[in-house]
């Protein structure tokens, strides 16, 4: 009966094995807390920089909304200043052609170094039919203009002998060879004496009057006219 396993023998083994089995299956639990240690840890780095990347991006968005409001305040402020200068420069304008609405300009004639504008001017009056022209003239001038000959400015009495004069030469028309027999046979126009912006603002037109569909542009009273292929209109 020596063969024979005793119950304690047995109970040793199963002892001994639990303890083997307990032991590999600590070492693999230590392992594993080890691993479990260390993605977390890694999460919260990696929890730390995303809170670290939404606070920079919050301040980030912070300042661009600053920098938003302070642009949209200043377009604000350049729009008020923009309309402000716009109305001055009406303004300026207006008391421009104020200043100017008793005068005419003569274009089209020729500068000459012995010329005596009052003689230019009585040629003109004899040629619109205008009788006593010396008693509506106040003053005669002629631009400075270095690329050109520059334009005779006339300023009469008033409103009223100014429009006299512009309309006479729609009856009369004159033309350089009537002050000048030396001159070719070019038209002299006889025009309101408008602000320098109008003047501008009138050429730019009448360069692309052809595009716009305009035939005539021509001014009244310091308002611009125009005559469309079809109707009239005026601005």
């Amino acid at each position: 009966m020596g063969d024979k396993i005793k119950k304690e023998d047995i109970a040793k083994i199963v002892e001994q094995a639990i303890k083997q089995q307990t032991k590999v299956i600590l070492e693999s639990f230590k392992e594993f807390q080890k691993e479990i240690k260390a993605e977390v840890s890694e999460f919260r780095k990696n929890l730390e920089f995303l809170n670290n990347k939404y606070d920079e991006i919050l301040t980030q968005n912070k300042n661009l909304e600053n920098k938003v409001n302070n642009i949209e305040t200043d377009l604000k402020n350049i729009k008020e200043t923009s309309q402000h200068v716009k109305n001055l420069k009406n303004k300026l304008t207006k008391m421009e052609y104020e200043n100017k609405i008793q005068n005419i300009e003569i274009v089209g004639i020729p500068k000459n170094e012995n010329e005596k504008l009052e003689a230019i001017t009585k040629i003109l009056a004899e040629k619109l039919e205008i009788k006593e022209h010396q008693n509506d003239i106040e003053t005669i001038y002629r631009t400075n203009k270095k690329e050109s000959d520059g334009n005779i400015i006339i300023k009469l009495r008033s409103r009223e002998i100014r429009n006299k004069w512009l309309e006479a030469q729609k009856k009369n028309k004159i033309y350089k060879n009537d002050i000048d027999a030396t001159q070719d046979k070019k038209r002299i126009f006889i025009n309101e004496h408008l602000p320098n912006e109008t003047k501008m603002l009138l050429k730019e037109v009448k360069t692309i009057k052809n595009e716009l569909g305009i035939k005539f542009v021509w001014t009244k009273n310091g308002r611009k006219h125009y005559n469309k292929r079809k109707g009239r209109n005026e601005s």
